[in-house]
């Protein structure tokens, strides 16, 4: 299939590889939820067995939420390259567009705000910890210039939090996790700002 892929067609590139990350997230879904019953009304409960499922098959989990942070990594510069090339500008953009930012974006803090809850779980082994810290920092530079510099912001905001909950010898990558969001560039893709 890949093989008939036009690569050097930015869109169609984009959504190509899209198909993995959207594919990790869903196998990392499957086993948190293992048993989890997603639509019970006590919020409570269903959180308590997503942690249990994060606690049993933590190796796996800590292998997904890094293989989908590089997956999502290796997507940005070409959608970053398509928006400065070949998107329509904001005020032009469809509905289908708008939403399908709005959406990307969310999906990438929520996958970014699940990693940094991970790394400050003192339950999580060490090795698994380190592996999220090194995949979050090796991602940050290129996730980082798709979103707003707001969200940015918020973001640092919960770093900086996770930097006082994991242990000292691994709170040096915070510190360059945090010069990486804040230091990418700013351009068309991340000025677009839409309200959902």
């Amino acid at each position: 299939m890949l093989d008939r892929i036009d690569f050097n067609n930015d869109l169609v590139s984009m959504r190509a590889m899209q198909g993995p990350c959207a594919n990790a997230n869903q196998l990392l879904l499957t086993y948190l939820s293992h048993g989890v019953n997603l639509s019970d009304s006590n919020s409570d409960r269903v959180m308590e067995g997503l942690n249990r499922n994060g606690q049993i098959y933590q190796d796996e989990v800590s292998a997904i939420q890094s293989f989908s942070l590089s997956c999502m990594s290796h997507v940005m510069p070409t959608m970053v390259r398509y928006f400065q090339n070949s998107s329509p500008a904001p005020e032009d953009m469809s509905e289908e567009q708008r939403t399908g930012i709005v959406l990307f974006r969310k999906s990438i803090v929520q996958s970014l705000t699940g990693t940094l809850t991970a790394i400050q779980d003192p339950s999580v082994k060490p090795a698994n910890r380190e592996m999220l810290l090194k995949s979050m920092l090796t991602a940050m530079p290129n996730i980082a210039r798709v979103l707003p510099l707001d969200t940015r912001g918020q973001l640092k905001a919960a770093v900086d939090e996770a930097k006082t909950n994991i242990p000292v010898n691994q709170q040096h990558y915070i510190d360059k996790i945090n010069r990486a969001l804040t230091n990418a560039p700013c351009q068309k893709v991340c000025q677009i700002v839409i309200t959902p």
